[in-house]
């Protein structure tokens, strides 16, 4: 039956009559004549494994050094670090700052071109200041973080026991 609108058949009907046709299956030796068709170069060139190299004293001596220089410099950022904790802490402040005022820039950039546009009037005027960017910003925000205390409590594993259905 078809629809009178499209002239198509519906989803259901198409599901019948695909399921109505017989299921047909390739006949004895399709696969041999298929493969007999195939032609295949003579010389395919497979890649052979490689073996390891031996470890030689040269090459030990060279994994060593690099282990003990990357060691080394990882021992002495954790020394620096431990002994300028007060320029690290100012460092961070200073890139906490700049990323609030660079926030800030953007948030006014976009109020200003939303007001600006001229084909939305629901975005002009006094229905998009920055107190209700900001109010909308700070909803926007605590869903996310709600959702990611849901998704947290959901992925913390439990530390009492369970009771198992077979006890």
């Amino acid at each position: 039956m078809k629809d009178r609108e499209t002239d198509r058949l519906t989803d259901d009907e198409l599901d019948r009559a695909l399921a109505s046709l017989p299921y047909r299956s390739p006949g004895p030796g399709f696969a041999d004549r298929v493969m007999a068709r195939v032609a295949v170069p003579a010389a395919i060139e497979t890649r052979r494994p490689v073996a390891p190299r031996p470890v030689t004293r040269p090459s030990l001596a060279v994994a060593a050094s690099l282990a003990v220089a990357v060691i080394g410099s990882l021992a002495a950022s954790v020394v620096w670090s431990l002994g300028h904790q007060a320029l690290l802490a100012s460092l961070g402040e200073w890139l906490g700052g700049q990323a609030k005022a660079w926030a800030w820039v953007g948030v006014r950039a976009f109020a200003e071109a939303a007001t600006a546009l001229p084909k939305v009037p629901l975005l002009r005027g006094s229905a998009v200041s920055l107190s209700t960017l900001a109010a909308a910003s700070t909803f926007g925000s605590l869903v996310y973080l709600s959702g990611l205390l849901t998704l947290r409590r959901l992925l913390i594993v439990p530390t009492r026991q369970v009771m198992h259905a077979e006890r």
